[in-house]
């Protein structure tokens, strides 16, 4: 989404006269069509994470791969999961001092997709970032 147009949300209307929304606020990705909306409106927003970026997996072994990608500010903790066969599994879940994991216990010429999300620790809730793109590999039997 590139631009949201003004009183989308935030406001109710009364008889024509437009309204904002007492304790209203946005979550929303810094610089994200969200964000703008809220600072030209003067909406509360809360920051989240940013998309985890330059997701790589390399190395890829019949047994093993080394996932890595570039460290995104404001996020608590990395969640790393697996989509194997229709099913998501979590395989770790690291601090943000981490970018680079190796994964060992791939099942020879199986494929899997893998993506890192980011997570922000906020008071008792945990509220979850943006994902990054995918990583399909095969074990390779080498």
């Amino acid at each position: 989404m590139k631009r949201i147009e003004p009183y989308a949300f935030g406001y109710y209307m009364v008889d024509g006269t437009m309204y904002k929304i007492a304790g209203f606020k946005i979550i929303c990705v810094k610089n994200s069509a969200a964000y703008n909306y809220a600072v030209e409106n003067g909406i509360s927003y809360k920051l989240i994470p940013e998309n985890v970026k330059n997701f790589k997996q390399e190395n890829a072994t019949y047994n093993s791969v080394a996932l890595k990608w570039s460290k995104v500010d404001k996020a608590t903790r990395y969640i790393i999961k697996q989509y194997r066969n229709g099913k998501c599994s979590q395989i770790k879940r690291i601090l943000t001092t981490i970018t680079c994991i190796c994964y060992y216990t791939l099942t020879l010429c199986t494929a899997y997709k893998t993506t890192v999300q980011t997570e922000q620790a906020v008071t008792e809730v945990m509220e979850s970032g943006h994902i990054s793109d995918s990583g399909i590999f095969s074990s390779t039997g080498q």
